[in-house]
């Protein structure tokens, strides 16, 4: 049985490239040393220069929110349709429903690939809660991680009928002996994430066309 906390899919992709890259390290060397070094480093090198906007409230756990363009049920139809996510995502290449004609709702499953630095991993998403419009719950896994993605949406507060205010709660698990590297992830959960939140903002302010994106969810 797989526990499963509150992720981001963005993260998948930085979570693999580095624990492939330490596996294969494992793999030629067996200093333990080396291997916890060559990881460390892969870590440190992600860290981003700026200030993060995406606090790690503790290990594995980030909070954010961003106000875009568009009313509470159209953001959320064009969130919780996740085949959207590459729309908006620049760390994930492909997004696909994995039952074409299902209407997007409770059990929809999608097929997720990330990039991280040329590498492209694959994850399992399948929407576990739906509270329309206003929240989904979606659980994704692969054979490194357990995963969560937690969006509600409310009304901006200043603008309810032209502007929606995204609050995105992420964390992961890793599993197995991956799982103590959490606590080294801030930095590069912090900076692939941040990315992600400045593409959802750019993917509705500047394309009319993403509020019709989500028109089959179900409610």
């Amino acid at each position: 049985v797989c526990v499963c906390f509150r992720v981001s899919h963005w993260r998948v992709s930085v979570v693999e490239g580095l624990l492939v890259g330490f596996t294969k390290t494992e793999q030629k060397r067996k200093s333990s040393f080396h291997s916890t070094s060559t990881i460390l480093a892969a870590f440190l090198h992600c860290t981003p220069t700026t200030t993060p906007t995406m606090p790690v409230t503790k290990p594995g756990v980030i909070v954010d929110q961003v106000t875009v363009k568009g009313t509470q049920e159209q953001v959320f139809r064009a969130l919780a349709n996740f085949q959207n996510t590459s729309s908006w995502d620049p760390g994930v290449t492909a997004s696909v429903k994995a039952d074409p004609a299902q209407p997007v709702g409770v059990g929809s499953r999608f097929d997720v690939t990330t990039v991280f630095k040329g590498k492209e991993s694959q994850i399992t998403y399948e929407i576990t809660e739906l509270e329309y419009p206003r929240r989904v719950k979606l659980v994704g896994t692969n054979d490194m991680l357990c995963s969560t993605d937690t969006i509600v949406v409310e009304p901006s507060s200043s603008n309810p009928s032209t502007h929606a205010t995204v609050h995105y709660t992420a964390e992961i698990k890793l599993l197995g002996w991956k799982s103590i590297f959490v606590y080294f992830l801030k930095g590069a959960l912090n900076d692939i994430g941040n990315h992600a939140m400045q593409g959802m903002e750019r993917y509705f302010n500047e394309q009319d066309a993403a509020l019709q994106d989500g028109n089959e969810v179900v409610h």
